[in-house]
């Protein structure tokens, strides 16, 4: 974001590419200040600026090439490149508000289930002793949590953990380096979006982003087809982007583009779409709905922390009371022997 900022700046005042390209790679980021390097080398052969970013496709976004290419074509490099500055800007806020509303509740998660791990595997196994001291039956409560500590020492169920991490580590590696064709990271991101509240914040954040570049896409010259065939590359998810590729093949057969998005974008953006193509304002009509689909997601974020927040708590002080009560009820018991 703050490299493209910069490249728009230069060339706003006419500092030829490549030199703008130059002074990039002596940046702080090592990894980019070599791409930024071979990306001038490229520009001073007599490359296009849009050719050179294609060059390295896992730096720069899929829509960054297209939209480079329509500047260059249009003439409107400097908007083009300002306009990609701010997408990444709002990309950047889309992934902290996401990562805020999921990280939170599985750190809760962690904690509650570390917390029942130590109770569990540690306190309980050591009173243990203490219990069978006392000679006397204890309440169906200690024994069940007694149960449920013994079964928690045994290495089977250490094992299943295991295979459910293995299982996990293999479902986040097909969805973030995994072969975007495959049926399994299809069959994984439409299970993604399937989520119950999770599913509608990412729906609503690839939403948002495939109204932003297309209607940035189409402002800046690009004609609906051309626009259409580059506009899956965005998503970041493979059934969308299947998706997606469907509705283009439908317009380019003369399908109008809010009913080929029927079922893949929200209601709201297809009413704007419908609008559009009424009035002729494509463009604008498809970034004012990516804007409003972001407040849509912004206010759905903080709902979900906000109630998962207490839910939580909730959870894990029942958990706690329930097994310090367990471990309290047996001298609770034998006191009130005692005191008869």
């Amino acid at each position: 974001m703050v490299y493209t900022h910069q490249l728009s700046a230069m060339v706003r005042v006419q500092i030829p590419i490549d030199r703008a390209l130059d002074f990039l790679a002596q940046g702080n980021d090592r990894r980019l200040n070599r791409v930024f390097a071979e990306c001038s080398r490229s520009v001073s052969n007599g490359n296009a600026l849009s050719d050179a970013l294609r060059d390295h496709p896992r730096v720069f976004p899929p829509i960054f090439a297209p939209l480079v290419q329509a500047g260059e074509n249009s003439g409107a490099l400097v908007e083009v490149l300002a306009a990609l500055a701010q997408y990444l800007e709002q990309r950047m806020h889309y992934r902290k508000q996401l990562q805020a509303a999921i990280t939170y509740p599985l750190a809760l998660l962690g904690v509650s289930f570390g917390l029942m791990a130590v109770l569990m595997g540690v306190i309980i196994p050591a009173m243990r002793p203490l219990f069978d001291s006392l000679g006397a039956p204890l309440p169906w409560l200690t024994q069940a949590v007694l149960a449920l500590a013994s079964a928690f020492s045994q290495p089977p169920l250490w094992l299943g953990v295991g295979l459910v991490g293995i299982t996990l580590g293999v479902v986040g590696h097909q969805l973030l380096e995994g072969d975007p064709g495959s049926p399994l990271r299809r069959f994984l991101d439409r299970s993604w979006l399937s989520l119950p509240v999770l599913g509608r914040l990412f729906h609503l954040e690839m939403s948002a982003r495939v109204c932003n570049c297309l209607g940035m896409m189409l402002n800046s010259g690009l004609p609906m087809e051309r626009a259409l065939r580059d506009l899956h590359e965005v998503s970041g998810n493979s059934w969308f982007s299947l998706r997606l590729k469907l509705a283009a093949d439908e317009v380019l057969e003369g399908h109008d583009l809010s009913s080929a998005m029927v079922g893949l974008l929200p209601s709201l953006a297809i009413a704007l779409i419908i609008n559009a193509e009424a009035v002729g304002n494509m463009g604008s009509s498809l970034l004012r709905a990516s804007l409003m689909l972001r407040e849509d997601f912004e206010n759905q974020c903080q709902f979900f922390t906000s109630v998962l927040e207490p839910v939580f708590l909730v959870v894990t002080s029942v958990v706690v009371a329930t097994i310090s009560l367990a471990a309290l009820l047996p001298w609770i018991s034998l006191l009130s022997q005692l005191g008869s």
